[in-house]
C-alpha cells in the first residue's frame, strides 16, 4: 500500500473510529493496566527527579520533530525518550528501570517519554494526526498553580501519580503557568478496537512508521544516547 492511499484510507477509518468511541477523554477505569502503572508512581519520580539533576542535557522535542513549528519551544520544553516507534531506547531505559517496568504493562506502545515544560511555557492549540492512535498521561510531577491540559472543550488537572487518556485528534492545548518544571510520562497506545478495525489501524500505523518523518525523528533520538 502506497502513503498517499493510506492517507485516503486514514481519513474513512478515522470516522469509523470516531463513531465507533466518539469520546475525546476516556475514562482511566476502562484500562485495567493503568493501575499497575500508577502504584509504579513513587519509583517513576524518584528516576524523574534524578534526571531532572542535568536537565539541561536532555533533549528538546523540538529536535526529535522539527516540523512541528506550531509547537515550537526550543529549550522549554525537554523529552526524554524510552520508546520510539516500538524500539527501546535502550540506554534510556536502563537509566529508568522502574518506568520501564511501568511501560511494559501498557499493550501497544508506540512512543513512550517524560514530558517537561518549564515554567511558562504554553503549548497552543493543535491535532495529533491519527485518531487510531489513543494518548495516555500520567502525572509525575505537577507544581501547584495555573498547569493543564484542554482536550477538545474540557479543561484537566493533571495529578501525580494518575492517568489521563485522550484522542489527541481532537483540539487540544496544554500550559505550565508556574515557577516550576511539570512532568508528565507521555505514551501513545495503538488504538483497541474491533478487529477488522485493529487489523486496519495496525497496518496504518505501520505504514506510517516508515514516513520520512518519523525515521528521522527515530534517528535522532537513537543519535542522542549514543
Amino acid at each position: 500500500m502506497g502513503y498517499p492511499l493510506a492517507k485516503i484510507l486514514r481519513s474513512q477509518l478515522e470516522r469509523k473510529i470516531h463513531a465507533y468511541e466518539p469520546m475525546p477523554v476516556l475514562d482511566a477505569r476502562e484500562f485495567a493496566w493503568a493501575k499497575r502503572v500508577e502504584s509504579l508512581y513513587p519509583e517513576i519520580r524518584k528516576e524523574v527527579e534524578t534526571l531532572l539533576k542535568d536537565v539541561e542535557k536532555i533533549q528538546n522535542f523540538n529536535d526529535v520533530l522539527p516540523g512541528q513549528r506550531a509547537l515550537k519551544q526550543d529549550a522549554m520544553w525537554k523529552s526524554y525518550f524510552l520508546y520510539a516507534l516500538k524500539k527501546e531506547i535502550t540506554p534510556n531505559c536502563a537509566a529508568c528501570p522502574n518506568t520501564l517496568s511501568a511501560i511494559k504493562e501498557i499493550p501497544g506502545v508506540i512512543n513512550a517519554f517524560f514530558s517537561i515544560l518549564k515554567p511558562g511555557v504554553e503549548i497552543p492549540p493543535h491535532r495529533g494526526p491519527y485518531a487510531g492512535i489513543m494518548r495516555y498521561h500520567l502525572g509525575v510531577i505537577i507544581p501547584k498553580g495555573d498547569v493543564g491540559i484542554r482536550v477538545d472543550k474540557t479543561v484537566y488537572r493533571w495529578e501525580e501519580g494518575k492517568s489521563l487518556f485522550f484522542d489527541d485528534s481532537f483540539d487540544h492545548e496544554a500550559w505550565n503557568r508556574t515557577d516550576s518544571i511539570r512532568v508528565i510520562l507521555f505514551v501513545d497506545i495503538e488504538r483497541e478496537l474491533p478487529t477488522y478495525l485493529g487489523i486496519l489501524n495496525r497496518i496504518l500505523i505501520n505504514i506510517f512508521s516508515l514516513s520520512k518523518s518519523a525515521r528521522y525523528a527515530q534517528k535522532k533520538i537513537t543519535n542522542s544516547v549514543t
